[in-house]
């Protein structure tokens, strides 16, 4: 044990350390709200895509997978009057998927029902 005085015990803010860390906090903020923002309106939904391949034609929006979603689940979604297994299987194919595994946040390319 020395018999050196704590520093902390002393260590005080002075009016302009205490501006300081309040504008430093302030850009913090800022920042994480501009990554934020920018996560947010990223993932807005693009513009639907034309299938290129001859298997399946159609028009197709991307979507992102949200928590609690399946495939069986978005294919009965978009169905309608449809067979839910065909919009299962052209989800399945259009994506490239080999398993029904979903991750959250993944996007996905689901055909979109053309009047």
């Amino acid at each position: 044990m020395s018999n050196h005085p704590s520093l902390t015990k002393n260590l005080r803010a002075t009016p302009r350390g205490v501006l300081v860390i309040r504008l430093f906090l302030a850009c913090v903020a800022l920042a994480v709200f501009a990554m934020l923002l920018a996560t947010v309106w990223f993932q807005q939904p693009i513009a639907p895509a034309i299938a290129a391949d001859e298997q399946s034609s159609g028009v197709y929006q991307m979507i992102v997978v949200q928590p609690g979603d399946t495939l069986w689940e978005i294919s009965s979604r978009l169905a309608q009057n449809n067979d839910r297994a065909a919009v299962l299987e052209q989800i399945m194919t259009y994506n490239d998927l080999e398993t029904s595994d979903l991750k959250i946040g993944q996007r996905l390319f689901v055909p979109v029902e053309q009047d």
